[in-house]
């Protein structure tokens, strides 16, 4: 057998299969593997995986990378390498909103199938699987933070944990128990013993871990390489508790602020305990002019925001500020902003602002105009007192021309008057203009 046929039966592996559905369903999307001559291989899904419908067969467009429509399901196409490309497909028949958009969706689910491609093909160095770990810790939390933390997304990527947990350890399985909530829940993901080889190690390695949020005991059951299993249990059981405390502090928010969650025009930031970015709704995408994959475990303290020096010093635990400076783009927004600090019961940061930039400058020009209308009736007043002495002069004037003279004084009477005529037209022009 050759290496790509090799590579193909490998990924129809049960513990792949099992790795892919679980990416698959995180991300709402369907993966199609083809070949370079546009062969399909195998599919993730046949029907959607929420409501059954059969998804369309996608045709694949004349270049990878480029987005298409099949039927009325977004498409778009990733090359793994110059053998393989995946197809990605979305289910428009249950799309249940969230924050990221298909294209985000896809640039997801590209990075976790490079980086565990790699795996697969032999090319793991000595310290590659904390890549893997950390690039599977960054779609943890925007999974987290797209779904909110509901109960369903949550198994869903304990799932993906312990299906990359299999395939980076080469293990027969992995199993993972917690306590959340005053109940024991356990998780497994095992490898058929047909796809385990002979000289696999028949040893369970485990690790447990407690956190404000969950109780996590993790096994590796049969590691290809008990050494390196060891190295990556820590690490993947670290992982399980930061997804238990990102998953308790978005349920307390969604219970304690859901008017503000629910479709809001406000900013929402929320942070763990760590000052690291694990929800943005997409105010805060606009007001903060950045994607949500780049936002999600950014520091929050290094944001340039109002706000930023309040997180930094812990000053209480609500600070407020109005009419803050807010750069969005090239753009100035004034925000007025709230920051709770952690609390007994939440274990995170939360941001909140408004963004009062309209309402603000509608204030300046308000304030402006009264200002103005002071100013105004001064001017009034100045206007009042000139026409009073140019009547009174045209009135000299016209006595002077009557009781007759020179001719010469008759010129001056005639300019005097002109000059008067010019000032008098200037004050109705002002007076109009008010």
């Amino acid at each position: 057998m050759n290496r790509s046929c090799a590579t193909i039966e490998f990924f129809r592996l049960e513990k792949w299969r099992q790795f892919l559905e679980g990416a698959a369903a995180s991300l709402q999307l369907n993966l199609i593997f083809f070949s370079v001559e546009k062969k399909e291989l195998f599919s993730v899904y046949r029907h959607c995986p929420a409501c059954g419908r059969e998804l369309p067969a996608p045709e694949l467009p004349g270049g990878a990378g480029i987005a298409v429509t099949a039927g009325k399901q977004a498409l778009d196409v990733i090359r793994l390498d110059s053998e393989y490309l995946v197809a990605v497909q979305g289910f428009r028949c249950c799309n249940s909103g969230g924050v990221l958009e298909f294209n985000e969706k896809v640039d997801i689910a590209g990075t976790l199938l490079k980086d565990f491609y790699n795996i697969l093909i032999d090319r793991v160095s000595e310290g590659q699987p904390l890549t893997e770990l950390a690039t599977l810790h960054r779609i943890n939390q925007v999974l987290l933070s797209v779904f909110k933390g509901d109960n369903n997304t949550l198994k869903r990527v304990l799932n993906l944990i312990l299906g990359a947990t299999v395939i980076i350890a080469d293990a027969g399985g992995c199993r993972l128990e917690y306590s959340a909530e005053g109940q024991r829940h356990t998780l497994t993901s095992v490898n058929p013993p047909s796809e385990t080889g002979a000289l696999r190690i028949s040893r369970t390695i485990s690790t447990e871990l407690q956190s404000a949020a969950a109780d996590v005991t993790l096994e590796i059951i049969s590691p290809g390489d008990l050494e390196k299993a060891g190295r990556l249990l820590g690490h993947l059981a670290k992982e399980c508790a930061v997804t238990f405390e990102i998953h308790t502090l978005l349920k307390t928010m969604e219970a304690k602020l859901p008017h503000i969650l629910n479709a809001t025009d406000s900013l929402v930031v929320a942070a763990d305990k760590n000052r690291r970015i694990c929800y943005a709704n997409k105010a805060a995408l606009s007001l903060l002019n950045r994607p949500l994959d780049e936002l999600i475990g950014f520091p929050v303290g290094e944001l340039d925001t109002p706000w930023r020096q309040s997180i930094l010093s812990e000053t209480g635990q609500v600070s407020k500020g109005t009419r803050g400076i807010l750069l969005c783009g090239f753009e100035e927004k004034l925000v007025d902003w709230e920051v709770y600090s952690p609390t007994d019961d939440m274990s995170g940061y939360l941001i909140t602002a408004r963004d009062r930039t309209d309402f603000y400058r509608l204030h300046d020009l308000l304030k402006k105009a009264g200002d103005h209308v002071h100013i105004w009736a001064i001017l009034k007043i100045i206007e009042h007192e000139i026409r009073n002495p140019l009547t009174t002069f045209r009135g000299l004037l016209h006595i002077i021309d009557m009781k007759g003279g020179t001719p010469e004084i008759s010129k001056y009477v005639d300019i005097g008057m002109s000059e008067i005529k010019k000032i008098t037209l200037l004050l109705d022009q002002f007076s109009q203009s008010g």
